[in-house]
């Protein structure tokens, strides 16, 4: 069955690090917690969490403001903590299998949590777009080619910081950036 939502996925960064200063039961015990914190915010919002997967949350909610809401809030509820998270949304029409969910909507909002740093929010201008509310702050990081699409998407970052700069760069990973090739010719070789 298809169905209109926004896929929200927040992943905590640094895991590795947090097992290693912690050890495994340690950091098991705090990404069970943070995790915890997350879906209690996805549910304040009127969100559904679909799964966890090893440290991040995959969730879905009515309507894309919702999913915002809970970005900002999920960010905020970790703001000066040890454990920082990167959170993806996009919006649009995905394929309802049981309690998970499929499609291009999926595939996007996993892409953009991919992109996130600690501390930030990435969502489309599309989903943008459909956000009903006016007042919400963003700032627009340009194009960029997500793994797996033809096209580039707009990228744009969820101010929930208060912040009032006017650039942000999103870096590209190592492994999408073109291979460089050289090559020399000299005396016919």
């Amino acid at each position: 069955m298809e169905r209109d939502c926004a896929v929200l996925f927040a992943d905590i960064r640094d895991s590795t690090g947090l097992t290693e200063r912690l050890g495994d039961a340690g950091a098991r015990q705090v990404v069970a917690d943070v995790l915890h914190r997350l879906t209690g915010i996805t549910e304040a919002h009127g969100g559904r969490v679909v799964k966890t997967i090893g440290d991040e949350i995959m969730s879905v909610f009515p309507r894309a403001e919702d999913a915002a809401a809970a970005a900002g809030e999920m960010q905020a509820a970790l703001a000066g903590e040890e454990t920082a998270i990167g959170v993806g949304f996009h919006a649009g029409v995905v394929i309802e299998d049981g309690a998970d969910v499929f499609g291009d909507v999926v595939i996007v909002a996993a892409r953009l949590v991919a992109h996130a740093v600690a501390g930030q929010i990435l969502t489309t201008r599309a989903t943008l777009d459909a956000i009903e509310a006016a007042d919400l702050p963003w700032r627009s990081l340009g194009e960029h080619v997500l793994k797996g699409k033809d096209e580039p998407v707009e990228l744009c970052e969820v101010l929930w910081r208060g912040e009032t700069a006017q650039l942000t760069t999103v870096a590209p990973k190592l492994a999408e950036l073109p291979r460089a090739r050289l090559l020399l010719r000299a005396g016919g070789r």
